[in-house]
């Protein structure tokens, strides 16, 4: 990232206490010159993710289809719109056959008409096509449910969650003494040895 903004391709954005990083103009022309069919559809004209976001809500929702981006093509799905099939675009499904996992963003949904855009669940991020089978995607943020947050569902007990409810309770603490001053023992001969046996006699470790 260092080494990304130094070269002015990434710009730092810090707005509502969040950062977030922006394409320079530099990088922007780097990625349309070299893969403009892979490219374009997300860095020219009106698309969301070409206008500058500013809002929290929409900074998030960006940050989480990232997020699945990422993901997706750690596992080794298809991300990009040049290698995937054209299953989702205004004039319809033109007959590719999806032969490997492929993955569609909601933006790529929305792009099939006016019932597509009827969809407003901001956590949804794309559809996952593989041969067998279709997968609605989701990204949202991971929950924590602690004693506070399940001691009065009606389907749980309060005494066997938390405190009560744990098999290991500490009943008495304390802090271990400290040891000593190290001693350091300077010789090869005999007498050495006798006391450094001496000590440790004392000590009954020996």
């Amino acid at each position: 990232m260092t080494a990304l903004k130094k070269s002015g391709l990434l710009r730092t954005y810090y707005r509502d206490r969040l950062r977030g990083y922006r394409l320079g103009a530099r990088a922007k022309s780097i990625l349309l010159d070299g893969w403009p069919e892979r490219f374009a559809s997300y860095l020219t004209g009106e698309a969301e993710t070409n206008r500058l976001k500013s809002e929290t809500t929409r900074r998030l929702r960006l940050h989480r289809l990232a997020e699945t981006y990422v993901t997706m093509d750690n596992a080794g799905v298809g991300i990009y719109p040049d290698e995937n099939p054209k299953v989702f675009a205004p004039q319809g499904f033109n007959g590719e056959a999806v032969i490997y996992p492929a993955f569609y963003s909601s933006r790529k949904v929305k792009d099939m008409g006016v019932d597509t855009t009827q969809i407003q669940n901001s956590r949804f991020a794309g559809v996952l096509l593989s041969p067998t089978g279709i997968y609605a995607t989701y990204n949202k943020p991971l929950e924590t449910f602690d004693y506070e947050k399940l001691k009065d569902h009606p389907l749980i007990d309060a005494t066997t969650i938390g405190l009560k409810g744990s098999p290991t309770n500490i009943f008495k603490s304390f802090t271990p003494p400290q040891k000593g001053a190290g001693m350091m023992l300077e010789g090869a001969d005999k007498a050495t040895c006798e006391k450094l046996a001496d000590i440790l006699a004392k000590k009954h470790i020996i």
